[in-house]
């Protein structure tokens, strides 16, 4: 995990440094793509980087990019807006890129018409294969069809558990066991971020089921959250430096998940270490200061709660300050800079293989299927068997 200097006092290194850059009085690195956008130094780190670019920034600019932008995304050939879309749309003369996001493990992305990819197995195939490589190679695919699709941020792994047999989205998560859904989401997202794709983990937390989640107060007691619904998270966080978290749609202990301190900020940041960004579900959000002081970063999807006008009166009333917004630009702009999405922005559609990651998942699909492997000869089945009885009602035997 990073260690990072406290804000108050990075920040203040890092306006002095700007301001001496500007001067000239320190010599600019070959490094640097442009003396006056000093954050495009390769040579800083994530964190100065950061700093830098944001302390260049307009008040307007960083309104902008703490909400999406309903806009046609121009960059993607036959990518319109009919979708509803899916970014933050970048500021070039800063050279900040567009951030666009694709759901996961399956849904659309950012234009109405998503690009061709391969038919993924569901999360749970992947998990019943009890083997963290089987997640690896899935998002190993789903990382590189990402990027290949132009997209930059992927909206899984979902590590919500299977307590609610009949969720609708159970398909999409890693099953009961908060082990076994940190083994396999770990896997997953260290394949996906090697390919320079942001991996955000959702729906945080204890997001259990689909009816009523608007409305429902899920009750949970802290020791019950942290050894149950915060252990997938904690593992990821912890052992993948994961990118970013979704807050969920229900109440948590009485309060909206997407402003609820205690979730974001005491439990999400102090007790897991998580150091990234968190962005709501679409339409999650239900109010501007509460939720950016209790640590949402980033509003999902058209805005409604982080708009220049509520913004500002927030500002005019003192219920927020401008260091928060600095703050929530922060965390998504150090993750970005450390997975090279400003120096090797995403922006075109590349080639992809289907035939050879069709194969693959085929084989990620067997191996989630087949659960007796019979590994190791342990039991006592000659190779030149023809026939086994299965024994069990007609469902299973037929």
């Amino acid at each position: 995990m990073r260690q990072r200097i406290p804000k108050g006092i990075r920040r203040s290194m890092y306006v002095g440094m700007g301001a001496m850059l500007a001067v000239g009085l320190i010599a600019p690195t070959a490094a640097t793509a442009d003396d006056e956008l000093p954050w495009m130094d390769t040579t800083l780190s994530a964190d100065a980087r950061a700093d830098l670019l944001i302390d260049a920034m307009s008040l307007d600019q960083k309104f902008q990019q703490i909400a999406m932008k309903p806009v046609a995304n121009t960059n993607i050939p036959g990518c319109d807006f009919s979708s509803g879309g899916r970014h933050v749309e970048g500021i070039p003369e800063l050279q900040i890129p567009t951030l666009r996001m694709t759901n996961g493990p399956f849904g659309g992305g950012d234009c109405a018409v998503a690009p061709t990819s391969t038919g993924l197995t569901s999360a749970l195939t992947v998990a019943s294969s009890f083997d963290p490589n089987v997640s690896t190679a899935w998002g190993d695919i789903i990382g590189e069809e990402t990027r290949a699709s132009a997209h930059n941020v992927l909206l899984t792994p979902g590590i919500n558990l299977g307590r609610v047999a009949n969720a609708g989205r159970n398909f999409e998560y890693f099953g009961e066991d908060p082990y076994l859904a940190g083994v396999m989401a770990t896997a997953q997202v260290n394949a996906v971020q090697s390919w320079g794709v942001q991996s955000v983990a959702k729906h945080f937390a204890a997001n259990e089921q689909e009816t009523g989640r608007n409305t429902m107060d899920t009750i949970v007691d802290d020791e019950t959250m942290h050894e149950l619904y915060l252990l997938p998270f904690e593992m990821t966080i912890q052992e993948a430096n994961l990118a970013s978290v979704m807050c969920s749609y229900p109440h948590l202990n009485g309060v909206y998940a997407c402003e609820s301190e205690e979730l974001l900020t005491d439990w999400l940041r102090d007790d897991l270490g998580f150091e990234g960004y968190v962005m709501s579900d679409r339409g999650a959000t239900h109010s501007t200061a509460p939720a950016l002081t209790a640590g949402l970063d980033l509003e999902f999807a058209s805005p409604r709660w982080f708009t220049p006008q509520l913004l500002t009166a927030a500002l005019d009333a003192g219920t927020i300050e401008v260091a928060d917004i600095d703050q929530a630009l922060d965390r998504r702009y150090t993750v970005m800079f450390e997975l090279g999405q400003f120096d090797d922005p995403i922006n075109s559609l590349t080639p992809i293989d289907y035939d050879a990651n069709g194969k693959k998942i085929r084989s990620i699909g067997e191996q989630g299927s087949v659960l007796l492997k019979n590994d190791g000869h342990t039991l006592p089945l000659d190779s030149g068997l023809s026939s086994v009885a299965l024994i069990g009602t007609p469902t299973f035997a037929g």
